[in-house]
């Protein structure tokens, strides 16, 4: 998009930061970093595209670049932590971006060819939250934490457990026409049959498009997004409703955990020990 002449713009919406480069850094890795008070990292950039990722409808937005040119490069940071990890392929009404960090001092550090740069800011409250303690910026962040971790926990479930599926799937397809193996692939459609189930209560894969919502109600994955949401607000105060919430759902989350430790897990185990018989010679699977 152009822009006239003697047009303003509206600044950036974060904390900017400008760099020096000597040079365009067209192919060599730019890494920018935030750091909390105790120095842990809590966002890293790199000018360097991410050339694997895909974006999906409902799917966590690409990976943002940072500018790397001869000269002084500027960036903002939107006082948020890392974008959260996916499903592929799987559309989730929420936002996969990280949640608002809390008031406090910051460090950003930037690295190019082995040398460092670092500069210490503080990024203040809104004054007009009066009543606001800094007890309530820890209570806040530290249940984000904890639902994100969640997200986290269930996002990794599903994709290790569609490894699983997809070499069950790759096996039936090799061996279906053939008697001797008949015992091997109705176990794997019934093992396949119970991994579905349980996908289906944790990631709705019948949406496409966020109408979809309408017709296909959101699962497990969906109402931890809510949440997060619900308390990623301007004024960290926490509300009952929403703690009472988080011990709804995680009592729901360990039971589909327990489901699959112990029964798709012992499932698991059995379809391997089909595998092992003398007469298939094929590598049992791994999650």
């Amino acid at each position: 998009m152009s822009v006239l002449p003697g047009t303003g713009q509206n600044p950036s919406a974060g904390v900017l930061l400008d760099y020096f480069l000597p040079e365009n850094a067209d192919t060599v890795d730019v890494k920018l970093q935030i750091l909390d008070a105790n120095g842990q990292v809590v966002r890293t950039y790199t000018n360097i595209k991410n050339k694997d990722f895909k974006p999906f409808p409902g799917g966590p937005p690409a990976p943002v670049v940072i500018p790397a040119e001869k000269g002084i490069n500027r960036f903002a940071w939107d006082f948020k932590s890392e974008t959260l990890p996916d499903i592929p392929n799987a559309f989730v009404y929420g936002d996969y971006t990280g949640y608002r960090l809390a008031p406090g001092t910051y460090k950003s550090k930037i690295t190019y060819k082995g040398q460092t740069s670092e500069a210490s800011f503080e990024v203040l409250q809104d004054p007009n939250l009066k009543q606001v303690k800094p007890q309530d910026w820890n209570e806040q962040q530290s249940f984000i934490r904890n639902v994100e971790s969640r997200i986290g926990d269930i996002h990794q479930s599903v994709n290790d457990i569609r490894k699983v599926k997809k070499q069950v799937v790759q096996y039936n397809e090799l061996f279906r026409d053939l008697p001797q193996y008949m015992e091997l692939v109705t176990t794997g459609k019934n093992l396949i049959e119970k991994i579905d189930q349980w996908e289906s209560k944790l990631v709705q894969t019948k949406q496409s498009n966020f109408q979809d919502v309408i017709n296909f109600p959101s699962m497990l994955n969906a109402q931890y997004f809510e949440l997060k949401g619900f308390v990623d607000q301007h004024d960290p105060r926490m509300t009952q409703s929403a703690k009472e919430r988080l011990t709804d759902i995680d009592r729901q989350w360990g039971d589909y955990q327990s489901y699959i430790q112990r029964t798709l897990g012992n499932d698991i185990s059995q379809y391997n020990e089909l595998l092992k018989r003398p007469y298939l010679h094929l590598s049992p699977m791994r999650r």
